[in-house]
């Protein structure tokens, strides 16, 4: 008999045996039971606190092929029966407790005690508006493009509450940045002309601002997008229009920050 043929029956028999005996992968591996866990969001970002004054919160169910959704909360208004909606909150602070009830097909083949049914409640925190947001203080850190270039920030509160005195030191009010790099805000030693972060677009985790074309003082363009990553931490992506004679261009950097003790 060939021994080259023995050796290659030989062969062929060990690679069928390892195929028939691979496992068979589990079809409930992936799945779990029915589940009414959602997430809420303060514009993009994922939390469970928000600034009033007023608050959007936009609710979003985890689970996208459900058979229904029932949103409710304790006043027994603004239900919904969608994945995702949003609400805004005008006036209320503290705790805003929902719940929702979700629907789908029993996954029983993989739970049998999967009724398919799942209720789970929640609750977003609101502070009020006169609170101070996260990114309230001072930030130490670097860019990005030139990590050993440190530098401190400082976002300061100067908001004045109705019928509260004009103080005679700031010429705004408002929330302010100011030893930015870049626009109007490089300078620590007025507390005059930083530019304020406006209420719209901003949240608890967020906020952004926007400095118009090159003026007569030199200040450039520049935009502002920034978010706190955790309680400490602080992520500003920036955008900046810079001049070269007639000519501009766009450069694009980040900071990052934590928060000085």
């Amino acid at each position: 008999m060939n021994k080259n043929l023995v050796y290659t029956s030989a062969f062929l028999s060990i690679i069928l045996s390892c195929f028939a005996c691979q496992e068979t992968p589990d079809p409930c591996a992936a799945l779990t039971p029915v589940s009414a866990d959602f997430d809420m969001y303060d514009g993009k970002v994922k939390t469970d606190t928000f600034w009033g004054g007023p608050a959007t919160i936009i609710f979003k169910a985890k689970d996208s092929t459900a058979q229904s959704y029932a949103w409710s909360f304790p006043n027994g208004e603004n239900t919904s029966d969608k994945r995702q909606f949003f609400l805004t909150f005008h006036n209320e602070t503290g705790l805003i407790p929902v719940q929702l009830i979700l629907k789908n097909k029993p996954r029983t083949a993989c739970f049998p005690k999967d009724d398919g049914v799942d209720t789970l409640q929640k609750s977003a925190f609101i502070i009020d508006y006169w609170d101070k947001p996260q990114w309230i203080g001072e930030f130490t850190g670097a860019d990005d493009t030139n990590p050993n270039r440190k530098y401190t920030i400082l976002i300061a509160d100067f908001r004045l509450r109705p019928n509260e005195p004009q103080p005679t030191d700031i010429f705004y009010g408002g929330i302010r940045i100011y030893n930015f790099p870049e626009g109007c805000c490089t300078h620590r030693t007025t507390l005059k002309w930083a530019p304020a972060l406006p209420k719209i677009g901003s949240t608890y985790k967020t906020f952004n601002y926007f400095e118009g074309t090159q003026n007569s003082v030199g200040c450039p363009a520049v935009v502002v997008d920034a978010f706190m990553e955790n309680a400490d931490k602080i992520v500003i992506n920036y955008t900046v229009l810079v001049y070269e004679g007639n000519k501009s261009h766009t450069v694009k950097r980040r900071f990052i920050g934590y928060r000085k003790k």
